[in-house]
């Protein structure tokens, strides 16, 4: 629909994550790391590498998401 509505947006991209999830969801390692490289990396490459990819840009962006998640935790 609108995404730059928050009511569209935000379910739409809970549904987007939860799809992530799902397709990563067998292999191996922390699940909240391997949706957020599938995310940024796609779901393939998360596969492939059997977690997240070695790819620096994915690893930093895996790490500065987890790192600041605390700050929108209530």
């Amino acid at each position: 629909k609108d995404i730059w509505d928050p009511e569209d947006a935000i379910p739409s991209a809970a549904v987007y994550d939860c799809k992530l999830a799902s397709y990563v969801s067998n292999v191996p390692g922390d699940k909240s790391k391997n949706m957020l490289a599938a995310y940024n990396a796609g779901a393939s490459r998360v596969k492939q590498y059997q977690g997240v990819p070695p790819y620096s840009e994915t690893q930093n962006y895996v790490r500065i998401i987890l790192a600041s998640a605390g700050r929108f935790e209530r």
